[in-house]
């Protein structure tokens, strides 16, 4: 009798030991993998825009902790290296407004007119090229500057703006009270680059503002022939232009479309290009959601 109370004994102690063995195990993976889940994230989302907030130094084991830390400190490094290369040449840019401007009078001494309007339409397009660049890089520091701003009010006005210019805009969403952690100016930029892109290739914008879960979705719809898929990453790339749609006639040096994606990754978003069925093209912009303007 004592025998079997004895053996009941270790076998309950042993089963003990077993859910606490189980216990502290599940309690350790849960430490280790959270921390580690966020530090890729991060990771990730510093792969796509150097303009992402931090790892936290705090969180998980000693190793994460130091990881993050050195991630940071590099993430430093390399946001301050491409700051002066932007800076560099935001310089070169500017000062090469000078001397195409003494070309510029310069071609009107030339007698060939033919010749005078070919080296002239040349320098313009030079120029358009150089105040874009400025432009970009001027966009890539501003978006850095954040606040609340309300998205709904700013995307509805800039729609109305185009309007009363007689453009073929259309707008479907909330006119206010839809906030996020912007640079209205940059997001601004953003959504005209898309919209102009819309106009002068697609006849039309259709621009629509939607709420799904916690992410604002934008929508900007043409009625064009749209662009190659195989072309879709190409044209997000500085100075692109498609064989197709863009040339001397239609204007555009290339940059809308990257300026674009450098402002929405700078505001952890993602925009997305979709080719309509039977015809037209859809940009798709993702951005985070932020508390009702009135909260704090």
């Amino acid at each position: 009798m004592q025998s079997s109370w004895t053996f009941q004994f270790i076998l309950f102690g042993f089963e003990f030991i077993i859910i606490v063995a189980l216990i502290f195990m599940i309690w350790s993976l849960n430490r280790y993998n959270k921390p580690l889940k966020r530090f890729v994230q991060s990771i990730e989302k510093m792969g796509r825009t150097l303009n992402t907030p931090p790892i936290s130094e705090t969180d998980g084991p000693l190793i994460v902790r130091e990881a993050a830390k050195a991630v940071n400190q590099m993430q430093d490094r390399i946001r301050h290296l491409a700051q002066e290369r932007t800076q560099m040449l935001a310089a070169i840019s500017h000062d090469l407004r000078t001397p195409i401007t003494r070309l510029k009078l310069r071609a009107q001494l030339l007698e060939d007119q033919e010749q005078q309007h070919k080296i002239t339409e040349d320098l313009d397009e030079m120029e358009g090229m150089i105040n874009e660049s400025l432009a970009f890089f001027r966009d890539e520091q501003l978006a850095v500057q954040k606040s609340k701003v309300d998205l709904a009010s700013l995307l509805s006005s800039l729609c109305i703006d185009y309007k009363e210019t007689g453009s073929p805009v259309t707008y479907n969403g909330p006119k206010k009270d839809w906030a996020i952690e912007a640079n209205g100016l940059a997001l601004k930029r953003a959504f005209s680059n898309v919209i102009n892109n819309a106009i002068k290739y697609g006849q039309q914008a259709k621009v629509t503002l939607s709420l799904k879960e916690d992410h604002y979705i934008i929508s900007i719809e043409d009625s064009g022939p749209g662009i190659p898929e195989e072309e879709f990453d190409k044209v997000f790339k500085p100075f692109y232009r498609g064989e197709q749609s863009r040339s001397r006639a239609t204007g555009g040096i290339g940059l809308g479309l990257a300026v674009t994606r450098s402002i929405i990754l700078a505001h952890n978003g993602e925009i997305t290009l979709e080719q309509l069925k039977p015809a037209g093209f859809k940009v798709t912009i993702t951005l985070h959601k932020l508390d009702h303007l009135s909260q704090n």
